[in-house]
């Protein structure tokens, strides 16, 4: 059985976050999944822009939910994924 890796990785902006992941997915052939293009995907689906998404989400904490219910489907997948995130 080929064992595979789900690598997080967290900070703020312009801490290296994207460049540590561009060079985790050439090495080991990885899939970055963006939590930022989640969200922005999620803000869009309700005619949202990303700023107002962030401040609707403070009343409405299903969306946590939600999110976290989308990368709970990468658990069963296999290969490589390194998850971006400023806090996921």
């Amino acid at each position: 059985m080929k064992e595979f890796f789900k690598i997080s990785l967290a900070g703020d902006l312009g801490s290296g976050k994207s460049t540590v992941g561009a060079i985790l997915k050439e090495r080991f052939n990885a899939e970055i999944v963006s939590i930022g293009q989640i969200q922005r995907a999620m803000a869009a689906e309700l005619k949202m822009d990303t700023c107002e998404f962030n401040k609707y989400q403070e009343t409405h904490p299903e969306f946590d939910k939600i999110l976290d219910t989308k990368l709970a489907d990468y658990e069963p997948q296999e290969g490589n994924f390194i998850f971006d995130s400023r806090m996921a």
